[in-house]
C-alpha cells in the first residue's frame, strides 16, 4: 500500500512539472541560441587534459518509426569509438526515450548526479538535440526551430549543475549535417552500403535434377502441357526453361531430343 501511493505521489509530482513546462513553452519569449556557449566539443575537452571519465548519454524520442530504426544502437556505438579514439574510460551509459525539450527527466537527473560524484566526468552524446531540443521542433522540417531558446539551455545549465555537458559532433553543427552523419553511422551499423537494391530473380529455379526430367520428357515428346503437370509447375514456366535450356546449349552437350518448338 505505502508503495502505490509513493509512485501515485511521484506521478502526480511528474505532472505538475509537465503542466509547468508547457505554460513556459507558451510564455517563452526568449530567441533562439547556438549551443557553444553551453555545450562543448569532445576534442576541445580532451585537450584540456581534465577529463578522467565518461557518462555516454543516448536519447531517442517516443516516436515509433526511431525505435525501429533503432537510433539508441547507433549513439551508443559511436560515442564507443570516440571513448576509444581518445582512451577515456566509459564507466557508465544512460538511456532515455523521451522528448529532448525536458532536460528536467528522471533519467538525466540521474546521470547529471553520477557525474557529479567525481571530478573530470562528463556527459557525452552525439549532438545537441540529445541533449536539448526546441519545444515546437518536428521532424518534418529540420530547419524550422532547430535552436533552442536562451532559456531553454539555462534550464538545461540548471539541471546539469557544472556538469560539462559535451558532444561529439560541433555544438553549432548544422541540422542538415547532424541529419547526414546520423544516417552515415545507422548504415554503418546495420550494415546498408547504400545504392540501388540488387535484381533478384523470383520463382522457381532449373536446377540439374529438373533439367533431366525436362529432357527426358522431351526425348518421349510429352507436349509442354503434359511435361507441365509431371512437374507440378506452369506451362509457362516449362517454356521458358525449355528456351534457357536451349539458350545454354544443354541440347548440343546431351544426347536428348533438341525440341524445335
Amino acid at each position: 500500500m505505502r508503495k502505490r501511493w509513493t509512485w501515485t505521489f511521484h506521478k502526480q509530482e511528474r505532472l505538475a512539472a509537465n503542466i509547468l513546462s508547457w505554460v513556459d513553452a507558451h510564455t517563452d519569449s526568449s530567441p533562439p541560441s547556438k549551443a557553444s556557449p553551453y555545450l562543448h566539443q569532445l576534442r576541445a575537452v580532451v585537450q584540456t587534459g581534465k577529463v578522467t571519465e565518461i557518462g555516454i548519454w543516448a536519447r531517442i524520442s517516443q516516436r515509433g518509426a526511431q525505435k525501429k530504426r533503432k537510433n539508441l544502437k547507433v549513439q551508443l556505438w559511436k560515442l564507443k569509438l570516440a571513448a576509444k579514439k581518445y582512451r577515456l574510460p566509459i564507466l557508465k551509459v544512460f538511456q532515455h526515450i523521451g522528448p529532448g525539450w525536458d532536460p528536467g527527466n528522471p533519467d538525466f537527473v540521474r546521470a547529471v548526479q553520477w557525474a557529479k560524484q567525481k571530478p573530470g566526468r562528463i556527459l557525452l552524446a552525439t549532438s545537441m538535440d540529445r541533449f536539448l531540443r526546441h519545444r515546437d521542433f518536428t521532424t518534418d522540417d529540420y530547419e524550422k526551430n532547430w535552436w533552442p531558446t536562451v532559456n531553454q539551455f539555462e534550464e538545461l545549465m540548471e539541471v546539469a549543475d557544472g556538469v560539462p555537458l559535451v558532444t561529439y559532433l560541433p555544438p553549432d553543427c548544422s541540422p542538415k549535417k547532424v541529419k547526414k552523419y546520423h544516417s552515415i553511422w545507422g548504415s554503418k551499423v546495420k550494415g546498408n552500403k547504400g545504392g540501388r537494391p540488387r535484381k533478384v530473380k523470383y520463382g522457381p529455379r532449373l536446377d540439374d535434377v529438373l533439367r533431366s526430367k525436362i529432357a527426358w520428357a522431351t526425348k518421349m515428346r510429352f507436349p509442354v502441357r503434359d511435361t507441365a503437370f509431371y512437374l507440378e509447375r506452369k506451362p509457362t514456366t516449362v517454356q521458358s526453361w525449355i528456351e534457357q535450356m536451349r539458350r545454354e546449349g544443354f541440347w548440343g552437350r546431351t544426347n536428348s531430343h533438341n525440341p524445335k518448338h
